[in-house]
């Protein structure tokens, strides 16, 4: 057995060597790294990505020993010696695969965050068949542990077939072979889904480098307390870590985040992105950990110890309506009431129409909350220039623009020094059109100086994530002896979260449905 040494963080290291894509990658790690993240940053190869880190979406998908794994459930250690083949393996120098080839001209690919992952599936399920035949249900099962969040599925298993020789690729052109102007009506292939295919997307976790510091979210485990107090003691002390700040301790550094619909009586409150004397749900950040690696700051966080003073949870929207002044389940002791829009509007005689209806309907309709769930969750790479005073920020988000005027108002940096770049999104789905953790990685960089990631891991995104719907309505509509609609009545009560689910839509929401 190979001798092992310590890291930074205290662990034990072991030398390992794994042949990936033909070339020897040996490096020393810990035994609990994962292999999705010694490939991604030990042998950067950025096609296996990290979309549910428990082995669900199959993101991570690749091959160790010629045998299908999910890489976020596999050690770098149980690979050692053995043989990887990620999505980068799989074409043969410039030449996409028949399988690749077919996932472009079936347009199974449309953000590409899942895309390498439902490759080497298929890839695997075809190398077991054969020339065998097989039905779409025998597809569907082989790639069953792979989540597509955009395609609905039928261009992938097309694609499989068509790859298989069993099915005929649909006709579509290339854009770079069709004279100017005679692409219009034509069904024509995407230019970046050659890169797609290969696992060239342009995602912001693909970026940063070796002096990167790591950000992980000290969260609130309850949904409505004040904070006594908070004890990051052990937290600083720990191996690797650079940074450790809870929201008292950032005041001075930056202002609250702005409502940006001030308008009809919409109220939106004035909060920092990281709580300060209370938290107002669960999961809101309560301090925040920067160290050397995402190992060391998740170990850190973990250290931060949280004194609060529980104060009742509003879970029933009915409820919450009825909460007033001077009621400890009032979220904003600064409101007189819960309601943050009330909109009443009348047209016509209701009253009367209902009166001489021959029919009246009258139901309740009640959606749930949701969350639109993308594959790739929301992620930062900061970093700040501190000669030049200009800060660069990589986001997967919709909004860039947004962004920028938002860290410019929080900061007080001009807009004109702040640069926001986009590159491909693994799926927004309108998730990702508010700004709010996103500047905490900001924050970070602009106080040490250095480039700071954040990754927002699965179980963050759906307990913290912006989330949508949940409405309860009641509407009553008024009919003649002839079907004919006299009148209707809905009241619509919208479940909004704790800050009116969006910054940017508080408003837009409960009267669009969105």
């Amino acid at each position: 057995m190979p001798e092992n040494n310590k890291t930074e963080g205290g662990c034990s290291s072991w030398p390992i060597q794994i042949l990936v894509n033909g070339s020897m990658v040996a490096k020393e790690v810990e035994p609990r790294v994962l292999l999705i993240d010694f490939l991604r940053t030990e042998a950067l190869l950025t096609g296996p990505r990290i979309g549910c880190e428990e082995g669900a979406c199959g993101a991570c998908t690749v091959e160790l020993n010629g045998r299908s794994i999910k890489a976020c459930l596999t050690l770098a250690v149980q690979a050692d010696g053995g043989s990887v083949t990620t999505i980068e393996g799989v074409a043969e120098k410039d030449t996409l695969s028949k399988l690749q080839k077919a996932f472009v001209d079936c347009h199974a690919v449309q953000c590409g965050y899942c895309t390498s992952g439902m490759i080497m599936s298929a890839r695997a399920f075809l190398d077991t068949v054969g020339t065998g035949e097989f039905s779409d249900d025998d597809i569907r099962h082989a790639l069953s542990g792979n989540y597509c969040r955009c395609t609905g599925y039928n261009s992938i298993i097309q694609a499989v077939k068509v790859a298989a020789g069993k099915e005929k690729a649909p006709g579509h052109l290339h854009a770079d072979t069709i004279p100017d102007g005679k692409w219009i009506g034509q069904s024509i292939v995407r230019r970046e889904d050659n890169r797609l295919v290969r696992g060239g997307g342009r995602y912001t976790d693909n970026y940063g480098g070796a002096a990167d510091l790591h950000l992980t979210i000290a969260r609130s485990q309850r949904a409505h307390a004040k904070i006594k107090s908070i004890d990051t003691t052990a937290a600083k002390a720990a191996p690797g870590v650079s940074l450790v700040l809870t929201g008292k301790e950032t005041l001075e550094h930056w202002q609250p985040i702005s409502p940006t619909m001030d308008m009809l009586d919409l109220k939106l409150p004035r909060k920092h992105a990281i709580a300060v004397d209370k938290v107002v749900y669960y999961g809101e950040p309560v301090a925040i950990v920067v160290a050397t690696s995402p190992y060391l700051a998740e170990d850190a966080a973990k250290l931060v110890v949280v004194d609060y003073e529980e104060l009742p949870a509003n879970t029933d929207s009915r409820a919450a309506v009825g909460i007033t002044a001077g009621d400890n389940a009032l979220l904003y002791p600064e409101w007189e009431s819960n309601i943050q829009f009330e909109s009443p509007f009348e047209l016509g005689d209701v009253d009367a129409a209902f009166a001489a209806a021959d029919l009246v309907v009258d139901e309740e309709i009640i959606s749930h909350r949701v969350g639109a769930m993308p594959m790739e969750t929301r992620m930062v790479h900061a970093d700040f220039n501190r000669a030049e005073q200009k800060l660069t920020i990589r986001a997967s988000t919709q909004v860039p623009h947004q962004m920028r005027m938002y860290m410019s108002q929080v900061f007080g940096i001009p807009e004109t020094h702040i640069q926001v770049i986009v590159g491909d999104v693994g799926g927004g789905f309108g998730s990702k059109l508010s700004v709010d953790t996103e500047l905490i990685p900001a924050l970070a960089t602009i106080l040490l100086g250095r480039p700071v990631k954040w990754f927002e891991s699965r179980s963050e995104w759906m307990f913290a994530g912006p989330a949508a719907r949940d409405y309860k309505v009641r509407s009553r509509a008024a009919f003649d002896s002839q079907g004919q609609l006299l009148a209707c009545e809905t009241d619509v009560l919208a479940d909004m979260g704790c800050d009116g689910a969006e910054r940017a839509a508080g408003l837009g929401m409960p009267l669009n449905g969105g």
